[in-house]
Formats: structure tokens, sequence, C-alpha cells
């Protein structure tokens, strides 16, 4: 009888551990710690990486709009430095117009 109660127990903690497990939400990815190009990461490490790009949306002093469909040609490791890349293109076209 205590084998009984000892097996059903071990069944259902097992079932709450499974219910856990699978409940967990995947960990963040991290992000990279240089600006190097998808190709040459690709090179490096031998995974093939995805390319990001941000487009650029700029006022130059004179009033003329500029507007880039991605920041430059090589593209990113991550969305974030595209984002970021992005935002200092546009930064120096509104300050020289460039």
């Amino acid at each position: 009888m205590i084998f009984l109660v000892f097996a059903v127990l071990f069944m259902v903690a097992a079932a709450a551990g499974i219910g856990f497990t699978q409940a967990r939400k995947p960990p963040k990815p991290r992000e990279p710690l240089t600006d190097m190009s998808p190709a040459a990461a690709s090179l490096l490490s031998g995974y093939s990486r995805p390319a990001y790009w941000a487009p650029v949306r700029a006022v130059t002093p004179g009033g003329i709009t500029v507007r880039q469909a991605r920041c430059c040609q090589r593209g990113h490791q991550s969305p974030k430095q595209a984002v970021t890349h992005a935002a200092s293109i546009k930064q120096r076209i509104e300050t020289t117009g460039r």
C-alpha cells in the first residue's frame, strides 16, 4: 500500500515537472559584442547568420528629405545594431547635410 502511494506521488511530481519545463520561456539571444558583418561572422563561426538593415529617414539643414532603404550594404548581426547605425547616419545627415 505504501509503495502504491509513493508511485502515485512520483507520477504526479513527474507530470508537474514536465509541465514546468514546457512552460519555460526560451532564453533571450545575447547581443553580439562586436559590430562585425554577418558574412565575416559566418566565416569565423562556421554558422550561417541573418543580416539586419534599418531604413534611414532624415532632413538636411537645407530642408531636403533623405530616405535610404538600408543603413549600409554589409548588414549587421542584430536589429539593435542596425537601428543604432541608422540613427548615427540620420544624425550625421541632419547635422552636415551629407
